[in-house]
């Protein structure tokens, strides 16, 4: 989950790129590096991708193997639909690098877990310990683990909270959301998982998520196809920007299987305007559903008491009758 700044670095990048000021770009990869070095799979990537664009492969092959000696990796799509890379294909020392970066991924894929959970100690095992789950939705390139803190505070008044990794894998430590059949399809799976495992209250269930996680999140429940529940959105970055119709089609056909729901944002974390959460929230309540907006000043991206606070005000919110 990427914070603020990390964005505003990263765009500063991208438009020294797309100016083909290499150089620039190249100094601010260093830049980045040393204020966010737990960054460092994808600046590999772009030192790779910056290198190949001027034309030095040496350079980018070297890149690459380095990323690969320090166990990180990255997806097929990212290494052979890059237009940047486009010339290094088909080259042996690549291809070779390539083959590498497979077994890379499918050893650290075999060791990270696809849904974490958390609980009270023997919470949430019988029906006399019975607890409202919410399944949180990490960001667009980000993963379970990264979330997991967040979240701890929610886990410790009472509910299980489930954390699924996205299925689309992107690089190292990146997973999105792009796929949503195949969404729908593994969250029904998870879902299975946890009612046969833990003792699970789903009168109170809740989609929640962060950024396009938030999105998702409001989708899933609008869909009402993977299970009933309400929805807590922090700073979603707008699916619904271009195309309401879609939003207006899932709300017509699930209304009854959403009675409430809150789209909680830092107006410092995102680039999307209230008038567009309230716009989102006036057609939620054409369709008899409740959104409510609330807006912090509480950083979202990095755990504290006080945001877990927050949280835990906007479930109960949420769930009161």
């Amino acid at each position: 989950m990427y914070t603020p700044q990390f964005e505003r670095s990263l765009d500063a990048l991208r438009q020294a790129f797309q100016e083909k000021d290499f150089s620039r770009a190249l100094n601010l990869v260093a830049e980045i590096e040393s204020q966010f070095p737990e960054e460092k799979t994808l600046l590999y990537y772009w030192r790779m991708v910056i290198h190949a664009s001027q034309d030095d492969k040496e350079l980018a092959l070297q890149t690459f193997a380095q990323a690969l000696k320090e166990t990180h990796w990255y997806s097929d799509i990212l290494l052979r639909k890059s237009p940047a890379l486009k010339g290094l294909q088909n080259n042996p020392l690549f291809e070779q690098l390539v083959a590498q970066n497979e077994a890379v991924r499918n050893d650290d894929l075999d060791h990270d877990f696809p849904l974490i959970v958390l609980r009270e100690a023997e919470a949430c095992l019988s029906e006399e310990t019975k607890c409202p789950l919410l399944v949180a939705l990490h960001g667009e390139a980000s993963n379970p683990q990264c979330m997991a803190p967040i979240w701890q505070g929610v886990a410790q008044n009472g509910w299980l909270v489930a954390l699924p990794r996205a299925p689309q894998v992107m690089w190292k430590g990146a997973f999105g959301w792009e796929d949503y059949p195949r969404v729908e399809q593994e969250l029904a799976l998870h879902l299975r998982a946890l009612e046969e495992r833990f003792a699970v209250d789903m009168e109170r269930f809740t989609w929640a998520g962060y950024g396009k996680g938030a999105d998702l999140a409001i989708w899933l429940s609008l869909r009402g196809k993977v299970a009933a529940g309400s929805f807590l959105a922090i700073n979603p970055v707008g699916l619904w920007m271009d195309d309401f119709q879609t939003w207006r089609d899932d709300l017509h056909a699930a209304t009854s299987t959403v009675w409430r729901g809150i789209i909680l944002y830092n107006p410092q974390e995102t680039q999307v305007e209230k008038t567009s959460y309230e716009a989102l929230a006036d057609e939620l309540l054409q369709a008899e559903v409740t959104c409510e907006i609330i807006e912090t000043s509480i950083n979202t991206w990095q755990a504290s008491s006080e945001f877990a606070q927050l949280l835990n005000q906007c479930l109960n919110l949420i769930h009161t009758d």
